[in-house]
């Protein structure tokens, strides 16, 4: 379903409503079901709050800093694009929606959202965020269950130049399954 307004990073003029559409559901307490029959991207059935936080974290991946140094050394310009330019722009609106969910009680939900406001905090005008994340950064990279997961909280916390977190339990080295 989000798949065709952002498929593989591909961003359209229908990309942002979309997102900004999502991000203004994400309290609606029917995202919070378990959606049996629409896996996550991690392959599991999730609740749509899961789902949605992924795909924000996702589009927002798409634009990171990262990102768009990786495409300008392939001679694209992100950055012109009016579609990317729009995203970049409703960063901060996404960012409101996302923060609410840093510390749900739900873990999954909690994680989703820490690791799409990691993403999200490549804004210029939400640097300032980026210290009270590494905490919750560093959780996700060591205590999540799902290793993609973990991969890029530690992506993010690398990207930032703040080094690998440190594994405390061994246990965590491969999902509890």
């Amino acid at each position: 379903m989000l798949e065709l307004v952002n498929h593989q990073n591909s961003i359209y003029s229908t990309t942002v409503p979309v997102a900004l559409y999502v991000a203004g559901i994400l309290g609606d307490p029917r995202t919070l079901p378990v959606i049996s029959t629409y896996p996550t991207w991690r392959g599991e059935s999730g609740c749509l709050r899961v789902i949605l936080l992924d795909f924000l974290g996702g589009l927002a991946d798409g634009v990171c800093d990262e990102e768009l140094v990786a495409a300008a050394k392939h001679g694209y310009r992100l950055e012109d694009d009016p579609a990317v330019i729009a995203v970049l722009a409703a960063r901060p609106a996404m960012f409101a929606s996302v923060s609410r969910y840093l510390g749900d009680v739900d873990t999954q939900i909690r994680h989703s959202a820490v690791v799409a406001a990691g993403y999200l905090l490549d804004a210029p005008e939400l640097l300032d965020y980026r210290p009270a994340l590494l905490a919750p950064l560093r959780d996700v990279a060591v205590t999540s269950r799902d290793i993609s997961q973990r991969a890029r909280a530690e992506r993010i916390l690398l990207t930032w130049n703040e080094g690998p977190p440190v594994v405390i339990d061994s246990e965590m080295d491969a999902p509890p399954f």
